[in-house]
């Protein structure tokens, strides 16, 4: 069944967006009577006929929708933002792993700030989300949040039992050794997972971040670029968990 992304999703007819409306009329080269799969990327999908198709615009017919849970545990990411295409890169691999949301965070070594993600560069964004999510057959999508202060981050993050920072200082203990004591006693605890500039935390944000109750992990022994350390990190997690649940 081919997917659509359908952000308004509800029962009975309705256009596809724009974008989603030109694939399926001018690549897929779809017909009237056609079927096709909708989903809104917050967990709602419905199959769909198609009523009428031209280049431009595309009516189909949702008989039922349906909601779909999200198994848990949820993992929250936060992370300093890396320019141009290795942020495009991070937020499409991010998706497909399921993340269920994404904190841009602005720290003392930042090399990258807010025009990042600024209002021009959203749209590029979601498309590479929703690409993600329809490859992988995924029914919910990242909430991608402003990019805010380590501070201000810290003081609004979401809801985790295990809260967990990427370091690369000696002695910082192994992911698999740390994950298998933190998640002892919370297998189906929600996760959040922090991870800064090449450059490393100054010695206050250190502090901070511990005092916020972020455990230090490590993944092998070199220095990652954001976007790898992100990845390599959130796979690991999602991993171990799959393992565990």
């Amino acid at each position: 069944m081919r997917r659509f992304y359908q952000p308004c999703l509800c029962v009975g007819s309705q256009e596809l967006q724009r974008d989603e409306a030109h694939h399926a009329a001018n690549v897929l080269r779809l017909k009237r009577g056609d079927t096709l799969e909708l989903f809104n990327g917050d967990g709602l999908t419905g199959d769909a006929e198609i009523l009428e198709i031209t280049k431009k615009t595309v009516l189909v017919n949702v008989p039922q929708v349906c909601e779909c849970l999200r198994r848990g545990p949820l993992l929250h990411i936060a992370f300093a933002v890396p320019k141009g295409k290795r942020l495009d890169w991070l937020l499409e691999k991010a998706t497909e792993l399921g993340v269920a949301s994404l904190w841009p965070v602005a720290f003392e070594y930042s090399v990258a700030g807010g025009d990042e993600l600024g209002d021009s560069k959203l749209s590029r964004w979601e498309q590479h989300c929703i690409s993600a999510a329809k490859q992988c057959e995924l029914n919910f999508m990242p909430k991608l949040h402003d990019i805010m202060p380590l501070d201000d981050f810290l003081m609004n993050s979401p809801s985790a039992k295990l809260k967990i920072v990427g370091d690369c200082v000696d002695g910082t203990p192994n992911i698999s050794e740390k994950m298998s004591k933190m998640m002892a006693d919370n297998s189906a605890a929600d996760i959040c997972m922090l991870i800064g500039s090449e450059a490393g935390f100054t010695a206050d944000e250190r502090k901070k971040i511990a005092d916020a109750g972020f455990k230090s992990v490590r993944l092998g022994e070199t220095v990652l670029r954001i976007e790898t350390a992100v990845i390599a990190l959130a796979a690991a997690i999602t991993a171990y968990c799959s393992v565990k649940s």
